[in-house]
């Protein structure tokens, strides 16, 4: 009996691995492909993973949220890793490890995000998708300090996707918000005027890992709705923040140089409207320029 049990988990451990390998090589081009093409699939965060380790010679890479994927959309601009803001710094900071590794040409950082998604917190119904299905494995374990362990630690299960095949099964996400209300939107539980802990750590250290790296690391906004100047008391909470915490050096004219445009811009709150990107584009890159 106890052999049959014996042979029974070596199989069974070596079929699971065989799987995760298997999954590796041929399930993931499939998915990228053809899979799920909803906002913030798990695929769609993982093509970024894939380009931030090849070999490159540009200079200039650009990092973000939605907003500037859609300035600089990661389709069809060769040196954008912008994907949303569920990726959170945290996700960002992993990207550009890579990029160091694989494209040591690289002088200047850009991360593009309006300044809710910058502060992004960990404890969000997107969270699972978008930052621990793609990022959480064995080789990025280094990169996950213990505050982010700690967060993890709150829902044990979500360790189980440290295994490619786990993250390929259909199992339901692991739900990091503190709001069991699922009526409640995206935009309606984020909090647009601080910085979490997440993102003040993971920010330090893409500031750290840049300058050891003589990159310089430039943070702008996209344009946002004219109302949220006021909402926001001009970032009050924000600006305290960064003053306090000691982060200026990073953030530097950031929350100053942002533009404020009428709602009607805008698609949802939020994302420009289609006929406003390329203007936008134009007026960030100038002043990026």
């Amino acid at each position: 009996m106890r052999h049959f049990l014996l042979r029974g988990i070596i199989y069974f451990t070596l079929a699971f691995v065989g799987l995760g390998v298997l999954a590796h090589i041929r399930v993931s081009p499939w998915f990228i492909k053809f899979g799920d093409d909803r906002k913030g699939g798990w695929m769609k965060v993982y093509e970024r993973i894939n380009r931030s380790k090849q070999t490159g010679n540009f200079k200039r890479v650009y990092i973000g949220d939605s907003v500037g994927n859609q300035l600089f959309n990661f389709d069809s601009v060769p040196n954008s890793l912008c994907s949303n803001a569920a990726v959170s710094i945290a996700g960002n900071y992993i990207l550009v490890e890579n990029l160091i590794e694989s494209n040591p040409k690289i002088e200047e950082i850009i991360l593009v995000s309006v300044p809710n998604d910058i502060g992004w917190n960990f404890e969000q119904k997107l969270t699972h998708n978008n930052f621990v299905k793609p990022f959480l494995s064995f080789r990025n374990l280094k990169y996950f300090e213990p505050l982010l362990r700690d967060k993890l630690w709150e829902k044990p299960a979500s360790w189980l996707f440290l295994s490619y095949a786990v993250k390929i099964l259909p199992l339901s996400d692991v739900d990091f918000s503190q709001n069991n209300d699922q009526s409640v939107s995206y935009l309606e539980e984020i909090k647009l005027t601080t910085l979490s802990d997440i993102a003040v750590l993971y920010l330090k250290k893409l500031d750290r890992l840049c300058q050891e790296n003589q990159i310089k690391l430039t943070i702008v906004s996209p344009p946002v709705p004219l109302h949220w100047q006021s909402d926001t008391n001009d970032w009050a909470e924000m600006r305290a923040q960064i003053e306090s915490l000691g982060l200026k050096s990073i953030f530097k004219s950031y929350l100053d140089e942002i533009d404020y445009y009428p709602d009607d811009n805008f698609q949802d709150g939020l994302h420009l409207k289609e006929k406003f990107i390329a203007k936008a584009r134009q007026e960030l890159i100038q002043r990026i320029e």
